[in-house]
């Protein structure tokens, strides 16, 4: 996998994490202010956000003592409700910061923190890439990027400020693999979780598999480390996402715009496959080993998920087709 950072820049990309955070915090505050001048419109009016507000639901119940396993609606269509299919993982989070500060505070912490570690991840990123000169316009353009992108405001609660913070947390990972002890770990887990939050983000997952294997391919030993921290790390997030927010007896069932039994399998088996290639030394001799090793992985997952979930159509990715109908 090919990088422009070397040894030598991660020692100045690390003396300048305090710059790079107090940028993107500084933007932040700024963000705030400017909300703060408006009154906080987005507190009382959601501007059609109806995802955002049925969050806030969710959270509510789950304060209330509803059951974690339980993501059932009971006001809300028919007599009895129904089942939402949003992850618990996205819940904890505003759950504790409504516990801890208040529901208004929370409110406008979450989004905030998360505009925060945004911009920040595309600054250093950018200063991986690109060197000192580049920092300044990525801060500007990434941050008004960000600020009218419309996922940050106050009360904005749906998952894909979150899953939009992950994906940038896996790029600047791949970024830095080769020179960034444990980047690989990093990188696949936060795909993994990013697939746990929303199967909205399985085509962004699928370019982080896609980068990790190709790297694996066409690259070195170094590289070869990266694809077995990934895969490792992808593998045993995918494993524990599927048995934190699902229950027991839920583990095999099939939902396509879920995170279910498909897209945990696929995970698994995917992820174990590539770290246990990227460890063996006989297949991870050459490029023809490593391309042979990377078919036979791909052709055994498709079997297996055809196998045991015939309902989703598995392609040579930790994703479904039937999945991505559920994008947006």
């Amino acid at each position: 996998m090919a990088t422009v950072t070397t040894p030598t820049t991660w020692a100045r990309l690390r003396s300048h994490f305090a710059v790079d955070a107090a940028v993107a915090f500084g933007a932040a505050a700024l963000m705030l202010v400017m909300h703060a001048v408006r009154g906080f419109p987005t507190l009382a009016d959601s501007k059609g956000d109806n995802d955002s507000v049925m969050r806030l639901v969710q959270v509510r119940d789950l304060l209330a003592g509803q059951g974690w396993f339980d993501l059932t609606q009971y006001r809300m269509g028919l007599e009895g409700g129904f089942e939402m299919h949003w992850s618990r993982l996205v819940d904890l989070p505003i759950a504790l910061l409504v516990a801890g500060f208040g529901e208004p505070a929370a409110l406008v912490i979450w989004p905030t923190l998360l505009f925060a570690v945004a911009l920040f991840l595309i600054v250093r990123a950018t200063r991986a890439l690109g060197g000192e000169w580049a920092v300044l316009p990525a801060a500007v353009i990434g941050g008004l990027a960000l600020y009218f992108v419309d996922l940050f405001p106050p009360a904005a609660l749906d998952h894909h400020n979150i899953q939009l913070v992950l994906a940038l947390a896996t790029f600047l990972c791949l970024v830095n693999a080769r020179v960034q002890r444990h980047a690989g770990l990093v990188a696949g887990a936060c795909a993994a979780l990013m697939l746990a939050v929303g199967m909205e983000a399985a085509p962004y997952v699928a370019a982080a598999c896609a980068i990790a294997a190709i790297g694996f391919l066409v690259g070195d030993d170094g590289d070869a480390l990266v694809a077995r921290g990934f895969g490792a790390a992808f593998a045993v997030v995918g494993a524990v996402a599927l048995a934190a927010t699902v229950p027991m007896r839920d583990w095999l069932a099939v939902e396509c715009d879920a995170f279910s039994f498909p897209q945990a399998s696929l995970e698994v088996l995917g992820g174990a496959g590539l770290a246990a290639i990227a460890a063996t030394p006989a297949l991870a001799a050459s490029p023809r080993r490593r391309l042979a090793g990377l078919v036979v992985l791909g052709g055994w997952r498709r079997r297996c998920c055809l196998l045991l979930s015939p309902n989703v159509l598995p392609i040579p990715m930790p994703i479904s087709i039937r999945a991505c109908n559920a994008i947006g």
